[in-house]
């Protein structure tokens, strides 16, 4: 059977067979749709349905973020409009709104109606629609849109930086299937079945001349034949399954990457807007998304979205406060917000702490010693603030250990109570004995035959502070929140004060040597009658046998009989003069009685200068930290201050290196020295 067709070409209307490919008998243009006659407009349809399905992540996905002098800002393609309308511009929000989202989305649905097969309209409906497609077709401005997008990422890339986002790569994928949905779009596929010559029985006549005859016979020259249309091919229908597998995953994966949204309530915003930053260590971790007045106008509530790393740093405890430029006598901060834009930062809580969504943001950035979690916070009491404020540093001999956290009045307004933050390394300085005081910087004392003059560090004179002294009995460590007298100024006793603490045990790494008191006994032999003795110490297994001082493991000479025992733990031992053999000076080799099993011994060396080590004995006994400045090499060995609280309780203690974890000594008591005698390695 025939159809009428004209040529996309040329115009020329002809005949045309059904079933076959057929070209123009006047320019040999392929007549019909390019895919083949059983195609129709499904190619049509199938790209406009996946554009339709990448249109809501192309208008709700984030498009571009821009930034400009510090100042960043990301959105979507409505949250831009949306922005441009409240911003005034209502001309051009309007023309982006209608031309770029409403119009092509129209044109789409009316070409997906059209391209159909099932559902067709009537004829005269399906001219309207298709004339409403070739106009909305001109007033689209999708390409523009996205051409002006391009220009934009290369004319002002050195002016704005601009980061495309998830939406704008389907935005573009969105105009690319629209623009193919109208190019493979054939209109005369909407009237094909119409035209066949024998469905035009009685065709139109101005003049009755042709008698009924001649038409009877043209029927029958002409019999309309019923035509099965193939089987369809549904490949195509796999472009709109992709377009939702894609949307799929484009908002998983933006979804994925939205971190936990929190609530900020600030007392003033300091000119902080929706788009700034949320920094930590000078990373990004998060971005404030909505600015707001609260209901009564007295704060400002600001909600931040962080990153999914950063999840873990809004926890009960975290304090956030708004960097802007801020200035004193002892230097500016904040200077980068002066051209750049203010954004936010955080001091972490407890990491063990649970996860809220809500705090209350600091007026003022907080002590920078509480960014070392796990110190000492106690209380000062005075008269008077006489100038102390948050910040203000705590010294002891002009080294910071601590600092100011707030000053007010007290609960009854008789006093000043000022809490002060003790960084954890340093909160075993702070005894029951200890001494604060106003540090204004400088100190003058005048008598009538002296006079001076003492300036403390650039912080305390520019700033003032608080210092603290130790009494040579200094007491025990205090708890949290006990509270001490801050005093005007210090007595000239205090200065002088050099009491030795060692409560602080640095961290080492490895295990300790595990070391075996072991106790000395024997009879005296006297003048007049004998009596029983004993000597205690610490002895520690080596692949030799068991190593200590020479004094525990060797018979004295005035043992009766020339015989001692020696217990070891639990385990005694008859010692004989000649079962020991010497290494260091003052210390020997005790070799086994019975085979043991393999030891662990820490690495051994010989310190040529003194250094900060641990006195390690027993399990149950806490290491005691000895600093190098305690120590005094003499003659190969190291004196220990006779300050220290080194008792013959430590006899033959193994001296453990803080750097490396090395042994590099043994304690050896007397009745008139504590000194370190320094190991010497076995191949030496």
């Amino acid at each position: 059977m025939s159809h009428l067709k004209s040529c996309h070409c040329c115009g020329l209307v002809q005949t045309a067979p059904d079933g076959v490919r057929a070209a123009c008998a006047r320019c040999a243009t392929k007549l019909g749709s390019w895919l083949g006659p059983d195609w129709g407009n499904e190619l049509s349809a199938a790209f406009a349905l996946a554009a339709l399905i990448l249109y809501v992540p192309a208008m709700w996905l984030p498009f571009l973020r821009i930034e400009r002098l510090g100042h960043a800002h990301a959105s979507s393609l409505l949250g831009g409009v949306r922005t441009l309308l409240a911003d005034g511009h209502w001309l051009v929000g309007l023309i982006v709104l209608l031309f770029s989202i409403v119009l092509p989305v129209i044109k789409l649905t009316a070409l997906l109606l059209l391209a159909q097969r099932r559902w067709r309209l009537a004829h005269r409906n399906r001219a309207v629609v298709y004339r409403l497609v070739e106009h909305l077709g001109r007033w689209g401005m999708l390409d523009v849109l996205l051409v002006a997008v391009m220009v934009a990422f290369v004319k002002l890339g050195g002016l704005v930086e601009f980061h495309a986002g998830a939406g704008l790569l389907t935005f573009a994928s969105f105009v690319l299937l629209s623009l193919c949905a109208s190019a493979l779009f054939d209109p005369f596929e909407l009237w094909d079945e119409g035209l066949s010559l024998a469905q035009n029985p009685e065709p139109a006549s101005t003049s009755g001349a042709q008698p009924a005859e001649h038409t009877q016979v043209m029927a029958h020259e002409v019999p309309a034949a019923m035509v099965t249309p193939p089987p369809r091919r549904r490949w195509v229908w796999l472009i709109p399954v992709v377009a939702v597998l894609v949307t799929g995953w484009l908002i998983a994966s933006v979804v994925s990457q939205r971190g936990r949204l929190i609530a900020l309530t600030f007392r003033e915003g300091h000119g902080i807007a929706a788009g700034a930053e949320l920094k930590y260590h000078g990373i990004v971790c998060g971005e404030v998304e909505t600015v707001r007045l609260s209901d009564d106008l007295t704060q400002v509530h600001l909600e931040v979205r962080l990153t999914p790393e950063a999840d873990g740093l809004a926890r009960d405890g975290a304090r956030f406060w708004i960097v802007r430029p801020q200035a004193d006598l002892t230097g500016i901060a904040g200077l980068e917000t002066l051209v750049g834009a203010k954004y936010l930062t955080l001091l972490p809580g407890n990491p063990q702490a649970q996860r809220v969504t809500s705090f209350v943001g600091l007026d003022e950035p907080p002590v920078l010693d509480l960014e070392v979690p796990g110190g000492l916070e106690i209380v000062l009491q005075s008269p008077g603030g006489a100038g102390l404020r948050t910040g203000v540093g705590v010294h002891y001999r002009d080294q910071r250990i601590g600092g100011v956290v707030s000053t007010g009045l007290a609960g009854d307004g008789s006093a000043i109570e000022t809490r002060v933050y003790v960084r954890p390394q340093f909160s075993h300085l702070v005894r029951e004995g200890s001494l604060f005081w106003n540090d204004s910087g400088i100190r003058l004392r005048g008598g009538l035959t002296e006079l001076s003059l003492h300036i403390g560090t650039a912080e305390t004179l520019l700033r003032g502070g608080v210092a603290m002294s130790l009494p040579p009995d200094p007491g025990e460590a205090v708890a949290a929140g006990h509270r001490f007298i801050l005093h005007s100024r210090p007595e000239q006793e205090w200065l002088d004060w050099q009491p030795a603490v060692t409560g602080a045990q640095p961290v080492l790494d490895g295990a300790l040597p595990k070391l075996v008191q072991a106790t000395l006994q024997w009879t005296h032999d006297g003048l007049f009658f004998d009596r029983d003795r004993e000597l205690r110490g610490w002895l520690l297994a080596t692949e030799e046998g068991w190593s200590g001082p020479l004094d525990l493991l060797s018979v004295p000479d005035d043992a009766l009989d020339g015989r001692a025992t020696l217990t070891i733990g639990e385990e005694p031992i008859t010692l004989s003069s000649d079962a020991v053999s010497t290494r260091e000076p003052g210390f020997g080799v005790l070799p086994y009685e019975q085979s043991r099993e393999a030891v662990t011994v820490p690495p051994v060396r010989t310190p040529q200068v003194p250094e900060d080590c641990v006195l390690v004995t027993g399990p149950d006994a806490s290491p005691l930290f000895v600093a190098a400045v305690r120590c005094r090499r003499v003659d190969g060995v190291w004196l220990i201050d006779e300050a220290l609280p080194v008792s013959s309780a430590l006899h033959g203690a193994a001296c453990i290196a803080v750097a490396d974890g090395a042994l590099v000594g043994r304690v050896l008591c007397s009745d008139d020295s504590r000194v370190i005698v320094l190991s010497t390695p076995a191949n030496d």
